[in-house]
């Protein structure tokens, strides 16, 4: 995929430069002849009004003296003597062009062109068509330029006229400068020659540096893809290592994120899949236990195994308190699956804080009554209101109490603090082992303890669940053998007054 997205982003831009090229091709060569041709004209011109000032000088002389030059039978007009003509051909060759005088009568045309081998005089009739307009636009006081003569000399050509003026600005003569432009085409076609060159050179090297900004280009985009493989493999680990600043950098920063979230949700299924094995191993070992009493104990007295009145009195009272122990444990599933759920809602609404605490622990003291244990209640307030759901509430803090009481000794004491939003019970017991705290959260973790037998391993997992959907933060501080406290803190549900 990689070399195909190369060799067309190479393609593409070799195209646009070349069509840039011939753009620019085009224009240079219209600029660059219009340059030269203005530039020849110039210079053309520049030789031509030489000529012309010459002549005009030449002529003011011969008007009071006998030059040997020229001989001018009338102000009007000029002959040239044999001399002159030596003179003529001396500016054919400073100016490359061929000079040809014109007088004011049209009478004759005067060139020094191959005069060694014999000037000769042309008549008006011997011109090109349209030769007459040129001269005559001239005497008019006009500088023309023409190509008429272009066929007269057998080659093409480019004419100068410009006027030889007297001293008192009359119009006595014509000087007509013909030029060839194949000089001109030469330079014209040399020049076009060297574009052409530097062009197909510049798309060589445009075509190999195309292909290496292309490949270099393309580098990150086949990181990418490979990354995207091996999501799909599922190896969800897998970065791209690239760091731009642009488009590609945005994608290859997308599916690094993508990566790292289905990292994330992958170790997360993994954890769910882990618990939900776990979940099912100690339902099964908690249901298992009771149900085989009860079964046990079923069969012995359907069997008659057990006639004894006092015996069959205790296999009762056995059937009862598994009974009750399955009543219990499925009941707290019930409540911990709905707790986890976000599509069960609680009855929130404004409730008084410490009016749920003062019921818990009414609640809870008929069970303190069977260990002599005191309940101390402290508050800097007698009203907290908050928003949250009563039930749910009282649940939550006499599982807390539940589990104080069993794990205090006889006679102690459970102190209940409520200040600063934060409400805070502590039992001075057997407390919790450092390598338990992490995990008293969990379900169906219980603590290897004879007191703790009959417990389901829900209620604290139960709990936590409450104060979650209440946005309650719960801490636990412990110290083995000295304490335990179960901290809550209700900032947010205290200020918090919305449904």
């Amino acid at each position: 995929m990689r070399k195909k997205l190369v060799l067309k982003l190479t393609f593409y831009i070799t195209i646009v430069l070349l069509i840039l090229s011939i753009g620019i091709g085009i224009v240079f060569t219209i600029l660059f002849r219009n340059h030269t041709v203005d530039l020849y004209k110039r210079n053309l011109v520049n030789s031509a009004v030489g000529v012309s000032e010459t002549l005009s000088q030449f002529s003011l002389r011969m008007q009071y003296a006998r030059f040997p030059l020229f001989d001018f039978p009338s102000r009007n007009n000029f002959y040239f003597s044999n001399d002159a003509q030596v003179y003529i051909c001396f500016l054919n060759s400073i100016t490359m062009a061929n000079v040809w005088i014109i007088d004011r009568d049209y009478n004759f045309i005067t060139t020094g062109t191959s005069y060694y081998d014999g000037s000769r005089v042309y008549t008006f009739s011997e011109l090109p068509h349209n030769a007459e307009k040129v001269i005559q636009k001239v005497f008019e006081g006009e500088t023309t330029f023409s190509e008429v003569f272009g066929n007269f000399f057998e080659t093409p050509t480019l004419t100068v006229g410009v006027p030889v003026v007297s001293q008192s600005g009359e119009v006595i003569g014509v000087v007509l400068l013909h030029s060839p432009i194949d000089y001109m085409q030469k330079a014209i076609e040399q020049g076009i020659k060297t574009l052409i060159i530097s062009i197909a050179l510049a798309l060589v090297l445009s075509v190999f540096l195309s292909f290496t900004f292309a490949w270099a280009f393309t580098k990150p985009m086949d990181r990418i893809r490979n990354a995207t493989l091996e999501l799909a493999k599922g190896n969800y680990d897998v970065t791209t290592d690239v760091n731009q600043d642009d488009e590609i950098g945005e994608v290859a920063k997308a599916v690094d994120i993508l990566s790292r979230k289905l990292n994330e949700a992958s170790k997360e299924r993994e954890k769910l899949d882990k618990m939900r094995k776990e979940f099912v191993a100690n339902i099964s070992h908690e249901l298992r236990t009771p149900v085989t009493v009860i079964r046990g104990s079923i069969e012995a007295l359907h069997d008659k195994v057990v006639t004894d009145p006092k015996q069959v009195e205790e296999y009762y009272s056995h059937l009862l308190s598994e009974s009750i122990y399955l009543q219990r444990l499925v009941n707290d599933l019930l409540d911990l699956s709905r707790l986890q759920n976000t599509d069960f809602s609680l009855n929130k609404e404004e409730v008084n804080l410490l009016s749920i605490v003062h019921e818990s622990v009414r609640s809870a003291r008929r069970l303190c009554a069977k260990k002599n244990i005191s309940i101390n209640f402290e508050s800097n307030k007698d009203v907290e209101v908050i928003y949250g759901d009563f039930d749910r509430l009282r649940q939550m803090i006499l599982i807390i109490l539940d589990n104080a009481i069993k794990f205090s000794n006889i006679g102690s004491t459970i102190d209940i603090v409520y200040r600063n939003c934060v409400l805070s019970i502590t039992d001075y017991g057997e407390g919790i082992k450092k390598e338990d705290l992490p995990n008293i959260f969990e379900r169906f973790y219980k603590m290897r303890d004879e007191k703790n037998k009959g417990g389901t391993g829900l209620g604290l997992a139960i709990a936590k669940q409450i104060a979650l959907r209440h946005d309650i933060a719960v801490t636990v501080d412990s110290k083995e053998n000295e304490y335990t406290t179960f901290s809550f803190d209700f900032s947010k549900a205290v200020n918090y007054k919305g449904v």
